[in-house]
């Protein structure tokens, strides 16, 4: 949907730190037969948190906005909804996503250029 978003890197390393579980079972028992304890659970660090939480607002973000076009788009290009859609219905919808998607990308370049001035502390 997006080419040029770092949505589909940032999700990868996201499934490194998932909360359900882990996918990667190792045991720490060790061969000796002893039980011990497992080592304590590494602290992911702020940098880490601060970037699961943003691909975490960016990925309700997307889905926010994919149920938006969703709705405005069929409720402007489908008048009769039935089993197929038309060349109209075709054309109409290809031409509303497009358009959706180009002000979204023109809302989040001014919207990031607008961040960095603001951290570069200058107007």
């Amino acid at each position: 949907l997006c080419p040029n978003c770092p949505l589909k890197a940032q999700v990868s390393s996201m499934d490194r730190y998932s909360y359900g579980g882990s996918s990667s079972s190792s045991s720490y028992g060790g061969s000796s037969g002893l039980s011990s304890s497992p080592p304590p659970p590494q602290k992911p660090s702020s940098e880490q948190i601060k970037r699961q939480v943003a691909t975490q607002i960016q990925m309700q973000q997307l889905q926010e906005m994919i149920q938006k076009i969703q709705g405005t788009c069929f409720d402007k290009c489908i008048s009769k909804p039935g089993d197929s859609l038309g060349n109209y219905e075709k054309k109409c919808l290809g031409n509303c996503m497009d358009r959706y998607m180009e002000a979204f990308q023109l809302v989040a370049r001014v919207a990031q250029a607008h961040s960095q001035r603001a951290m570069g502390g200058g107007m």
